[in-house]
């Protein structure tokens, strides 16, 4: 998947576009939490939305259960 590709997912998903990296860093690891996105593709998009200034998300307790990403 290129960086194109995850923003046209999260935009089928959500129905909006991403405002900012950090909308598709989040997003990006739930689908790779989920086993929907690999791992050497996952890298290759870390890479990239961090060169854009993404942050790695910062999750408590229960947040990865919360996220929902449909196939």
């Amino acid at each position: 998947m290129t960086l194109a590709g995850l923003i046209d997912r999260y935009c089928s998903q959500t129905g909006q576009p991403p405002i900012q990296a950090d909308d598709l860093y989040d997003f990006m690891t739930a689908l790779y939490v989920t086993q929907k996105l690999g791992g050497s593709n996952y890298k290759e998009l870390l890479q990239e939305l961090e060169a854009r200034g993404a942050h790695k998300p910062l999750y408590t307790d229960n947040a990865l259960s919360e996220l929902s990403v449909s196939s």
